[in-house]
C-alpha cells in the first residue's frame, strides 16, 4: 500500500535511500536540487536571515535509523552519516551531473545499510 506521493507505507531504511534517490536525483527535479543547495549557501552565509534552513535534521535521521532496524538505538554518529552520505552525492550530482556513478555509490551505499540489519 501506498502514501501520497508514492512512498510506500513500510519502508526500510536503504528502501527509502532508493525512494528518495530515484526522486531528487532525476533529471526534472535537478533545478530543485540546485535551488536546495543554493539555499544552503546563503543559509551558512547569513543565518539569520534563513531561519529554519540549516535546523538539525539529525532527530529525523535516528527516527529513520531506528525504524529501519539498522540500529536498536541509533546514535546521532548513525543518522550523521546517513545525512551526509546522502547530502554528499546530491553534491556530486550537482556538481558534475554524472547521474549514473552516484546512482551507483547510493546503490553500494543502501546495500551497506542493508547488510548491517
Amino acid at each position: 500500500m501506498r502514501r501520497a506521493g508514492g512512498l510506500p507505507r513500510l519502508l526500510t531504511l536503504a528502501g527509502f535511500l532508493r525512494w528518495y534517490w530515484r526522486r531528487i536525483s532525476a533529471p526534472a527535479a535537478r533545478p530543485a536540487l540546485l535551488l536546495v543547495f543554493e539555499l544552503y549557501s546563503l543559509a551558512l552565509r547569513s543565518p539569520d536571515q534563513y531561519p529554519g534552513l540549516l535546523g538539525d535534521p539529525v532527530d529525523d535521521w535516528r527516527g529513520l535509523v531506528k525504524r529501519s532496524g539498522v540500529a536498536r538505538s541509533p546514535d546521532a554518529a548513525t543518522a550523521t552519516l546517513m545525512l551526509a552520505a546522502l547530502r554528499g552525492l546530491l553534491l556530486d550530482l550537482a556538481a558534475t551531473g554524472d547521474r549514473a556513478r552516484c546512482t551507483r555509490a547510493m546503490h553500494q551505499l543502501a546495500g551497506q545499510v542493508e547488510s548491517r540489519r
